[in-house]
């Protein structure tokens, strides 16, 4: 059970199924792991008076936001790369603003959207990240190198709309109020120009969620020399 990957309700729902507790257990996780940053979580009040439950609970649950392999300093932005499991790396930057930071994550390894002047789509498309891959950068941003996160920009790695489901999920990982606790107004997507994309996100009413089109050329002959995907979904 990757807790990185659930909401309270859908943490509720595991807990319920395969241990018959609930939202005090739940809600207690949460704010242990994702908002406090604990790993030792079983040493919580909550807990405390079920160390068999507690120990069984800590052997099912895993916490896997990556290994940060590097960071490097670049004016006053902080760039981190995360080694993920399977060896590929992600590369996540924190942005200082005036009284907290914005962390700019990837939601791909590599990208298939071939923009001529992305250093991502040089790689090629490896993957699509897991939502414990994309909320991991916020986790390690939060706990491991000691940013105050309070803004979230789909601008890393990877085209967002082309790993839908993960990114959504992820946003509402970010969302929940009993963890991250990032409100959507405070979430920008950006997006190459997958049309397709912004017409499924608007089915999905999240309010104040923000959009950002990439647009790189004034007219439809530039961009589509510059983004492929013009040719598909042009500026019209």
């Amino acid at each position: 059970m990757e807790i990185l990957s659930l909401t309270l309700n859908q943490l509720i729902f595991r807990l319920k199924k395969n241990y018959g507790k609930g939202c005090f257990h739940a809600s207690a996780l949460l704010r242990e792991i994702v908002k406090s940053g604990n790993m030792n979580f079983p040493d919580a009040p909550e807990f405390k008076n079920s160390p068999a439950f507690a120990s069984r609970l800590a052997q099912d649950i895993t916490i896997s936001p990556g290994q940060i392999t590097s960071t490097h300093e670049e004016g006053n932005l902080t760039k981190f790369i995360t080694q993920l499991e399977d060896g590929l790396s992600i590369e996540s930057v924190i942005i200082p603003m005036s009284r907290y930071n914005t962390l700019c994550v990837s939601s791909q390894a590599g990208c298939k959207m071939g923009c001529r002047f992305c250093r991502t789509a040089q790689m090629g498309f490896k993957r699509n990240l897991d939502v414990h891959e994309i909320t991991g950068q916020l986790f390690n941003a939060r706990f491991l190198l000691k940013k105050n996160i309070k803004n979230i920009v789909f601008m890393g790695m990877g085209e967002p709309f082309d790993n839908f489901d993960s990114v959504i999920q992820a946003m509402r990982v970010m969302n929940e109020q009993k963890g991250f606790d990032i409100a959507l107004r405070h979430i920008t997507i950006s997006t190459c120009g997958l049309a397709s994309g912004i017409k499924k996100l608007d089915t999905l009413g999240m309010p104040g969620l923000r959009l950002a089109v990439s647009i790189n050329a004034p007219d439809d002959a530039t961009r589509s020399w510059l983004m492929p995907v013009n040719r598909q979904y042009p500026l019209a």
